[in-house]
């Protein structure tokens, strides 16, 4: 059998150019990660989560007809953990090391709208906050952002109802 090789820069490329039908091709045979230059570039929904991580978007939902506002915020709870780990990939926390850094998104309450915004990306080296939610924590202090600002009406969802 003979070994294709193709430059990532191509593949990328290709990916970007490529209709719907192609991208599912292309992130089938590369990987969806190894097909933008970065996380935050390939994750823009979460419908792009789950094609990140391999999951479909409505069947994985913990309530996939919830009839209560416990349950809608449950969903949204899930679709912010399914956004963290297209977002980080392979990294995990280790809360046994001391020095590896673990930002997460705070929030702060906007009474003028009835609902949380973004406030900082905080950072903690050697515990877990249970309060800002430990499987919350992103590598970089630029995910913590992005992810806060981007989907605020997911963590609303959830921090609210």
């Amino acid at each position: 059998m003979e070994t294709l090789e193709i430059k990532k820069e191509n593949a990328i490329a290709a990916y970007q150019e490529a209709d719907s039908i192609g991208k599912k091709m292309l992130s089938k045979l590369f990987g969806a990660k190894n097909l933008f230059a970065s996380s935050l570039e390939r994750v823009n929904s979460y419908e792009d989560a789950c094609e990140v991580v391999d999951i479909d978007p409505i069947e994985s939902f913990p309530f996939v007809t919830p009839v209560n506002r416990i349950q809608e915020a449950a969903n949204a709870r899930f679709m912010v953990d399914v956004i963290q780990e297209a977002i980080v990939g392979d990294w995990v926390a280790d809360y046994d090391n001391p020095n590896q850094r673990k930002w997460y998104p705070r929030f702060i309450y906007d009474s003028a709208s009835s609902s949380f915004r973004f406030h900082f990306a905080g950072c903690a080296y050697t515990f877990a906050d249970a309060g800002s939610g430990a499987r919350l924590s992103f590598e970089t202090e630029e995910q913590a952002i992005y992810v806060g600002t981007k989907f605020i009406d997911l963590f609303n969802k959830f921090l609210i109802k």
